[in-house]
């Protein structure tokens, strides 16, 4: 059930609701248990949770996956880089959506 809950709190609602909900979790360091339940669900279906548990990853002794430190930054980089134009798309979609829902009610 709170699976489904955080499903719901992802995809449903008016543009309204994604602005309020992107200035509810803007400024909180803990997002909401559903905002990080969601997180975690998008987290295993990318495949990196059974990554993990098929033991794709560095280790210590020099088995499994192994990549420099260059290559560490670069995968970073490109993962933060990709999750802030992902945000600031969403919001700015929210807004757009909400400006639209605005001077369509104040125009007519």
């Amino acid at each position: 059930a709170f699976l489904k809950q955080a499903a719901e709190y992802e995809s449903e609602g008016s543009a309204w609701d994604s602005v309020l909900k992107a200035i509810n979790t803007a400024l909180r360091e803990h997002p909401f248990n559903t905002v990080r339940a969601a997180e975690l669900q998008r987290w295993v279906a990318s495949g990196a949770y059974a990554r993990i548990l098929a033991g794709e990853y560095a280790r210590r002794d020099g088995t499994g996956t192994q990549s420099t430190y260059a290559e560490d930054v670069r995968g970073a980089a490109d993962y933060y880089g990709q999750q802030a134009k992902e945000t600031f798309g969403k919001v700015g979609d929210s807004f757009a959506r909400a400006a639209d829902a605005f001077r369509r009610k104040a125009g007519g």
